[in-house]
């Protein structure tokens, strides 16, 4: 089977590696020079994952292009689109007039619930299934060439009659995968669960570190109450991601610090020194995927006229989309990102965060939260 990974950074070299290691499979990954040049230097592509052996795949053993023409002519049978949210447009325009084959199938493996849909306007010729991934994937510090895995976690694709062979595929690479009728209620849950990749972000610290601190939780806890009330609203029926019911999560956020620490890491199993994807997206000066989560219930909310419901996860959406226009601008540099502590986005999102606030009012409040640190 012709396997393509479109968008081959941490989340897509991560699983094109341990397709390719199982040896059954041709795969091709799509992505930037950058990347392509990490794992030249490295000499190897080598991923992490939790709880099974490091694989390591010499790199000139890893098909890598940059050109989308040499997409086209590989001939996929199956595309995993692991593109960030933002880049996916773009991605796609740059394909011009090139078309697939109509056989080629299509997984969006991606934050945000409306990507599968963006997608299927994009190839309307081809079959598009939506996927979710309920964990982070980052470079290693140490030697900055290792994918490693954050936390344990299902890998979710949508049902249909073309499933199965990627899904075969997946669980022979020792993936663990589940198949899904209702993927747009998984992408929903995952959106209420990945809430916190934008507070981790403002912190400027770790994910262990941020957690252990009640005043951090205690914004995604409200996120995450805010969600699941525009949820019941909109007539959207989420699906709970990490084995337990996403209502009892604002509970849990609510015990002892020394409980909750113990929980993420030993059973949502997040790793020292994990972070959030949108924490690598400041340091690498990207665009954050701000839109497709905080921002999908903001904008959910005001559809349905619940906006002034939504304080905190409007306020968290105008503090990372600040830090957002600031490193456009170049103050503080391209890598710049805040340290704010628990207390200042609380303080933002009750007093700031509302429609009724004026924007000259908010931009006052926001540059003072952000100068202090």
């Amino acid at each position: 089977m012709k396997i393509a990974v479109f968008g081959a950074g941490n989340i897509g070299c991560f699983f094109g590696a341990q397709l390719l290691h199982t040896g059954a499979h041709e795969v091709l990954f799509v992505g930037r020079q950058r990347v392509q040049n990490l794992i030249r230097n490295a000499g190897a592509l080598t991923v992490v994952p939790v709880n099974r052996p490091t694989i390591s795949i010499p790199a000139d053993k890893v098909s890598f292009v940059t050109d989308l023409q040499d997409l086209i002519a590989f001939d996929p049978d199956y595309v995993l689109v692991t593109l960030k949210g933002p880049q996916v447009q773009a991605a796609f325009k740059e394909l011009g007039d090139l078309r697939f084959d109509e056989k080629t199938v299509f997984i969006s493996i991606q934050n945000g619930a409306r990507n599968p849909d963006l997608i299927r306007t994009l190839v309307p010729g081809n079959l598009v299934l939506g996927g979710m991934v309920p964990f982070n994937v980052t470079i290693s510090p140490e030697d900055g060439s290792h994918f490693c895995q954050g936390s344990g976690g299902t890998l979710y694709i949508e049902q249909s009659a073309k499933t199965e062979p990627m899904a075969l595929a997946l669980r022979e690479a020792g993936i663990v995968i589940q198949v899904s009728g209702n993927i747009t209620g998984v992408l929903y849950g995952k959106i209420a669960t990945n809430l916190n990749n934008a507070i981790n972000a403002l912190s400027g610290i770790g994910l262990l570190a941020e957690l252990s601190q009640r005043s951090y939780r205690h914004i995604w806890s409200r996120c995450i109450t805010e969600a699941l009330s525009v949820y019941f609203a909109a007539g959207i029926v989420s699906l709970p991601v990490w084995g337990f019911p996403t209502e009892f999560m604002p509970y849990m956020l609510s015990l002892p610090d020394f409980v909750c620490v113990l929980l993420f890491r030993n059973v949502i199993g997040i790793k020292p020194g994990a972070g959030s994807s949108m924490a690598d997206d400041f340091v690498n000066g990207k665009p954050t995927e701000i839109g497709d989560l905080n921002g999908e219930i903001v904008r959910l909310a005001d559809e349905i006229g619940k906006g002034d419901d939504v304080p905190y996860c409007r306020g968290v959406l105008w503090l990372v989309q600040e830090v957002e226009r600031r490193q456009r601008s170049g103050w503080g540099g391209a890598g710049w990102r805040p340290k704010l502590t628990g207390e200042q986005i609380r303080v933002f999102c009750t007093a700031g965060a509302s429609n009724t606030v004026a924007p000259a009012a908010v931009d006052i409040l926001v540059t003072a939260i952000l100068v202090v640190t």
